[in-house]
């Protein structure tokens, strides 16, 4: 999470040090015409301390106001444009408020907090280039700012900069050694670069600074989740909720491993106990229903998801849950009923990937292999950066008879981070159908290797020699992974 430049102590001293009165300096307008602003001028100190007391006290309306008469009286005054951008950045208008801080960098091209706001103005706004070139101005003229390298180091991530990011990061933690969403940030930077002995460092620099702090161990915790030692991982959850026991977070999380440990039960009571804390989020009871249904309980499962609406009618992970219970009441043949749920998803939330992924399986089950290719091309436009996005899509193409593009997909799924026994075997039935034989033997051992269990119950053969008797034994099981392909997508949405 970002940082803006709002509080009152931070600004003050960003701008002008405590009780210190700057000289009268000349600026020249927009127009070119000379104007001055006396910062000693008593009538205008006062006017900004009284809009600050007021948006201190909730009254962001009555600061803008007392603001506007400044700017009308002292039109070159570069701090009332300053204070009224943080103002309209409260109300939520951010285009406003980078206007008004363009005013202020415009009357005083050093004020390094109007750059640095304006930054954060443009992230908020999804416009990372220009947040990353006011940081970078602000770091000129104020390199002590941590934070200024912190969000630079956001927005590079944003943007695919990995290396700047941990540039950026590791710089933030070189002026605050103590700066733990840096140390978190970087961590996870170098949790998506593969380089877990760097991120385990970080996450276990941070427990040894704060070993009190609840959200060290929860942050820990998701480096174990991604190495896949879910009991580490439950260990830091437990020590995180013996700390706080009143966040509910940490009972989703816990709860996610317990899932991944097949202790369902175990799971649905993390739920029901974050439930307890938060009831009126509506992702928790989706999360609850998925691991209701998993046990059995269909009627169960239904509540939670019919709840979920109740809580936000928007919520389209609901309607997915509703559409995969019809899904699986119709096993076979497919179900229309669950395109239907899985449409309403999609009408409240045009950007849900998920339920584009599910109603896109839905319709290759029914054999409507072109309008389900278009559900997976939306999701690869929602998650461009997400492996099973592009693993969707290739499924679809390849159960198209479209086996060089199918291919190429699963390519890009794979060398995302794809890489479990069910990809690798996807791709070897692929391989195989392209007269790959070398390949398709390649990509089979593979996923024996990585998931011996999945390879002897799906890929028929001599598992000791590393690959099927025939290519044809690849052929014959591909159909029976549908479901299971299916589910692993599911899954690796939700983390």
């Amino acid at each position: 999470m970002k940082s803006y430049l709002v509080s009152l102590c931070i600004v003050v001293s960003a701008t002008l040090a405590p009780g210190q009165l700057v000289v009268a300096r000349e600026t020249t307008s927009k127009n070119g015409q000379s104007c001055a602003f006396d910062r000693n001028n008593k009538a205008s100190v006062k006017l900004i301390a009284s809009a600050k007391a007021k948006r201190a006290k909730g009254d962001t309306k009555g600061a803008i106001a007392g603001l506007n008469e400044l700017i009308r009286q002292q039109p070159a005054n570069d701090l009332a444009y300053f204070w009224r951008a943080i103002c309209r950045s409260d109300t939520r208008d951010l285009h406003g408020s980078i206007d008004d801080n363009t005013k202020a960098i415009e009357h005083n091209p050093k004020l390094a907090a109007a750059f640095y706001n304006r930054g954060y103005d443009y992230c908020e706004l999804h416009n990372d280039k220009c947040a990353i070139a006011d940081y970078t101005r602000a770091i000129e003229l104020e390199p002590s700012w941590r934070d200024s390298y912190y969000n630079r180091g956001c927005s590079r991530e944003t943007t695919g900069d990995r290396i700047g990011a941990i540039a950026d990061y590791t710089q933030a933690i070189n002026l605050d050694p103590k700066f733990a969403k840096a140390y978190w940030a970087r961590a996870a930077v170098y949790v998506a670069c593969n380089n877990r002995e760097k991120a385990m460092a970080d996450y276990d620099h941070m427990v040894k600074l704060y070993p009190e702090d609840s959200h060290s161990y929860k942050q820990r915790s998701y480096a174990f989740f991604m190495v896949r030692d879910h009991k580490a991982e439950i260990s830091d959850l437990n020590r995180a909720i013996k700390i706080n026991p009143a966040d509910p977070s940490f009972y989703i999380s816990r709860a996610w491993s317990r899932e991944n440990l097949g202790n369902l039960k175990g799971a649905v009571a993390d739920y029901t106990q974050a439930m307890l804390l938060e009831p009126r989020v509506a992702s928790t009871y989706c999360l609850r229903g998925e691991a209701l249904c998993k046990l059995g309980d269909k009627a169960g499962a239904l509540a939670d998801f019919n709840w979920a609406l109740i809580t936000d009618p928007h919520c389209a992970a609901a309607y997915d849950g509703r559409g995969n219970l019809k899904s699986r009441a119709n096993a076979r043949t497919g179900s229309k009923a669950a395109i239907e749920e899985y449409s309403k998803g999609i009408s409240v939330d045009p950007q849900s990937d998920l339920c584009y992924a599910s109603r896109g399986y839905e319709k290759m089950r029914l054999g409507e292999y072109r309008a389900a290719l278009s559900d997976f091309e939306q999701r690869v436009r929602l998650k461009p950066n997400w492996p099973t996005s592009y693993f969707s899509r290739g499924f679809c193409r390849h159960s198209m008879g479209d086996r060089i593009a199918a291919l190429k997909d699963y390519d890009r799924g794979i060398n995302m981070g794809l890489k479990n026994g069910l990809s690798f075997y996807t791709r070897a039935k692929c391989r195989a159908e392209l007269g790959d034989s070398k390949g398709a033997a390649s990509d089979f051992k593979e996923a024996c290797r990585r998931d011996p269990e999945f390879a002897k119950e799906k890929l028929p053969g001599p598992i000791e020699t590393g690959f099927p008797a025939t290519i044809q034994e690849i052929s014959k099981s591909f159909e029976k992974a549908i479901a299971d392909i299916r589910n692993s997508l599911m899954r690796s949405v939700r983390h």
